[in-house]
C-alpha cells in the first residue's frame, strides 16, 4: 500500500467516525449543540436536527466507493459552515463561559487542519476524466 493509499484510508476513517457519531450526538444530546449556536442564527433546534443528518449522509457516503468524492465535498463544506459557529465563540467568548477561550482557539486551528484535509481528500477521490 502507497503512503497516498493510506493516507486516504486514515483520513477516509477519520471523517466517518467524526461524522457519524457526531450526527448521531446531535439527536442523543442537541442541547450540547443548541448551546453553541449563535444567537443570530434562527432555529437552533432545527439547524442542529439538519446538521446532524446531513452529518450522518456525509459519513454514509464516505462509505461508499463511488459515492466519497461527493463525501468529501460534503466534509469540507460542513466545515466551512461550521466555522460561523466557531469564530462567533472565539469574538464572544463571554457567552461560553465554561468554555476555556484557550480551547476556543485551539479548535479553530484544529478546524483549520481539518479543513486542509479534507480538501486534500477531496483531491485525492476526484474522478479522473
Amino acid at each position: 500500500m502507497t503512503g497516498a493509499r493510506l493516507g486516504r484510508g486514515v483520513a477516509l476513517g477519520f471523517f466517518v467516525v467524526v461524522f457519524g457519531v457526531g450526527g448521531l450526538n446531535h439527536f442523543r444530546d442537541p442541547a450540547f449543540y443548541v448551546a453553541m449556536m449563535p444567537p443570530f442564527l434562527p432555529l437552533h433546534d432545527a439547524l442542529v436536527a439538519l446538521s446532524g443528518v446531513t452529518e450522518l449522509v456525509t459519513a454514509a457516503l464516505l462509505l461508499v466507493p463511488f459515492a466519497r468524492f461527493f463525501g468529501a465535498v460534503l466534509v469540507v463544506l460542513h466545515l466551512v459552515v461550521f466555522l460561523v459557529v466557531h469564530v462567533f465563540m472565539v469574538v464572544r467568548p463571554e457567552l461560553w463561559p465554561a468554555v476555556p477561550v484557550a480551547a476556543l482557539w485551539a479548535r479553530l486551528v484544529v478546524q483549520g487542519l481539518a479543513i486542509a484535509l479534507a480538501v486534500w481528500l477531496s483531491r485525492a477521490l476526484r474522478p479522473q476524466t
